[in-house]
Parts: structure tokens; C-alpha cells; sequence
């Protein structure tokens, strides 16, 4: 019996060569395996990362659209703002341009009344006395011209002092 001991040892060369390359082959086979596996667990976080930056993108392009609505409504209504100023603007300029206008036809008559007024006669003053003291007294001044006519001022409540 020991003979068959000895035959169970020895092992046929290509045999032992074929068995060493399938353990090499399962080797590989277990490393591609785990590679495999590695690489889909990359893949699935790859495409969750990818899928989120997808949301945020999508979010982001939402809150731009929307800010761009917005700036375009603000743009617009002080565009608005800007046009009723200037219509307002431009109604006060033509009324200012109408006071300047009446501004300088009353400095013209003043003017000419001054004017007027000059040749017309003197200007005299005369102090009052004799009158009660704290008594109210109504007045009138009568305007002698050079041409002989005359014109009464209105009459004008004075009081004397105490």
C-alpha cells in the first residue's frame, strides 16, 4: 500500500502547472471582482453627486430667472418713475418760464410807474402835534400835482402815544 501513498504525492507536472494557473485565474478573477465592485460603488456615487449638482443647477437657473423677472419689473417701473418726473419736470420748467415772464413784465411797470411817479411832484412830511394822547385818530393825506389836479389816499386809523 505504501506505493499508492507514493502516487498520490507525485502530481503530474502539467497538471500541477494547470492548477497553479487556475488559482491565478481565480486570483484574478476575485480582483476584477472587487474592482468591479469598487468601480460601481463609485459609479452610484458619481451619479447621486452628479444628480444633486443636476438639482442645484436646475434651482439656481430657477432663482436667476426669477431675479431677472424681478430686476426687469424694477428696471421698468423706474422707467416709469423716470418718465412722469420728467413730464412733471417739464410742466414746472414752462411754469417757471411763464412766472419769469410775468416776473419781468411787473419789473418793467414798476419801472415805468417809478418812472412816472418821478415827474409827477414832491414828497413832503410833516410831524403832527397837538393831538390827546392814546386817542385813535383817522387820516387822510391829499396828493397835489403839478398840473393842478390831486388825488385823497385812503384814510388810516393812527393812535397816539401815552
Amino acid at each position: 500500500m505504501a506505493p499508492k501513498k507514493e502516487e498520490k504525492k507525485q502530481v503530474d507536472p502539467v497538471e500541477a502547472k494547470f492548477q497553479e494557473e487556475i488559482k491565478q485565474l481565480e486570483q484574478a478573477k476575485n480582483d476584477l471582482q472587487l474592482e468591479h465592485t469598487f468601480l460601481l460603488d463609485k459609479f452610484r456615487q458619481l451619479k447621486a453627486e452628479n444628480d444633486r449638482l443636476r438639482g442645484e443647477i436646475d434651482g439656481m437657473k430657477g432663482r436667476l430667472t426669477h431675479a431677472a423677472d424681478d430686476y426687469a419689473d424694477i428696471l421698468e417701473h423706474r422707467q416709469e418713475q423716470i418718465k412722469a418726473e420728467e413730464a412733471k419736470l417739464r410742466g414746472l420748467q414752462s411754469n417757471v418760464e411763464k412766472l419769469e415772464l410775468d416776473v419781468g413784465r411787473a419789473e418793467e411797470e414798476i419801472r415805468q410807474l417809478k418812472e412816472a411817479n418821478g415827474h409827477q411832484g414832491r414828497e413832503s412830511r410833516f410831524r403832527v402835534t397837538g393831538l390827546k394822547s392814546n386817542t385813535e385818530y383817522i387820516m387822510c393825506v391829499k396828493a397835489l400835482y403839478d398840473d393842478g389836479s390831486f388825488l385823497w389816499s385812503e384814510s388810516k386809523a393812527y393812535r397816539t402815544l401815552a
